[in-house]
C-alpha cells in the first residue's frame, strides 16, 4: 500500500480520482442498496414490484451510458469522471424528492448513467499512469479504500436514516456527489497542468 501511495504522489489526476472516489463509494452504497429500497418501502409499502422497476431503470441507464461512453475517446478523463458524478448526484437528489414514481424511474436512470462515465474515466487514468506493477498496486489500493468506505457507510447508515430520515440522507448524498463533481470540473485544468510538470 505504501508503494502505491508513493507512486501516486506525482499523478495529480489519478490521486484526485482515487481519493474522491472513496467518498463517492460510501455515498453510493448508502443510496443504492440501502436508501432506494427503504425509500420505496416508506412511500409505496404495498407495491412489491416497485424496487424491481427502479433497479431496472438503473440498469437501463447504466447500459446505455456504457455503450455511449465506451465508444468515445477518453480525451479528458477528469472532466468525464466529474460529469458522471454530477449526473449521479442530480439523479439521486431528484430521486429523493420526486413526487411521482415515473419521475423516480427517470431519476434512477440518470443517476446510473454517471456510473460508467466515472468508472471508464478512472480506468483510463489508471491505465495511462505507468507500468503494470504500478497499475496493479494502485488498483488494489483503490479496491481497499472503496470497500473500506462501503463498510463505513453501512455502519453509519442506521444512525443516519434514523436521525435524518431516508429521503434526507439520499438528498444529502446526492448533493455531496454533485459538489465533488463540480470541484473536479473546477480543478481539471490545474490537475492537468500538475500532471504535465
Amino acid at each position: 500500500m505504501r508503494q502505491a501511495l508513493d507512486a501516486l504522489r506525482p499523478l495529480a489526476r489519478l490521486r484526485f480520482a482515487l481519493l474522491t472516489g472513496t467518498v463517492m463509494s460510501a455515498l453510493w452504497w448508502l443510496v443504492l442498496p440501502l436508501g432506494m429500497g427503504l425509500l420505496l418501502h416508506e412511500r409505496r409499502p404495498t407495491d412489491v414490484g416497485a424496487l424491481g422497476w427502479l433497479v431496472s431503470a438503473y440498469g437501463v441507464g447504466n447500459l446505455l451510458s456504457n455503450v455511449l461512453v465506451g465508444s468515445m475517446p477518453m480525451r479528458r478523463p477528469v472532466v468525464t469522471l466529474s460529469c458522471g458524478r454530477v449526473l449521479a448526484g442530480c439523479g439521486f437528489m431528484v430521486l429523493a424528492a420526486a413526487p411521482h414514481f415515473w419521475l423516480m424511474l427517470v431519476a434512477s436512470a440518470v443517476a446510473a448513467s454517471g456510473g460508467p462515465m466515472t468508472d471508464l474515466a478512472w480506468l483510463s487514468l489508471l491505465q495511462s499512469s505507468g507500468d503494470a506493477q504500478h497499475v496493479a498496486r494502485t488498483y488494489r489500493l483503490g479496491m481497499t479504500l472503496d470497500y473500506g468506505c462501503m463498510v463505513l457507510g453501512f455502519l453509519a447508515s442506521p444512525w443516519l436514516f434514523q436521525h435524518l430520515g431516508i429521503a434526507s440522507v439520499i438528498l444529502l448524498c446526492g448533493a455531496i456527489m454533485l459538489c465533488i463533481g463540480l470541484v473536479g470540473l473546477t480543478l481539471n485544468g490545474r490537475l492537468e497542468t500538475l500532471d504535465r510538470v
